[in-house]
């Protein structure tokens, strides 16, 4: 059995808290957080819109699909969650903390 089994609600919790603080502190920053799913609109333009930049020409990047994402997880001991919503939020970087 492994170490994480049975608390995966933990950690779904965990990453919505994580998520929704985020949020929160960039709520007054809001040019500051891009906010997407990509699971739903797997696409350069809102990254690229956000940042300034060009939309490249490649298309969008999908290596990471679930089975590897599981492999890479489990080879360091760490469990992937399944429930988890696909909420990635993302910190510019343009500027620390206000």
């Amino acid at each position: 059995m492994d170490k994480f089994d049975g608390h995966e609600d933990e950690f779904v919790d965990l990453f919505e808290n994580h998520n929704a603080g985020v949020i929160e502190y960039f709520a007054d920053k809001a040019d500051k957080l891009l906010v997407i799913d990509i699971t739903k609109d797997p696409d350069w333009k809102p990254i690229c819109d956000f940042l300034g930049k060009d939309v490249p020409e490649s298309a969008f990047p999908h290596t990471n699909k679930t089975g590897s994402l599981r492999q890479k997880f489990q080879k360091h001991g760490v469990p992937l969650v399944s429930k988890a919503r696909g909420l990635f939020s993302a910190p510019t970087g343009k500027s620390g903390p206000q």
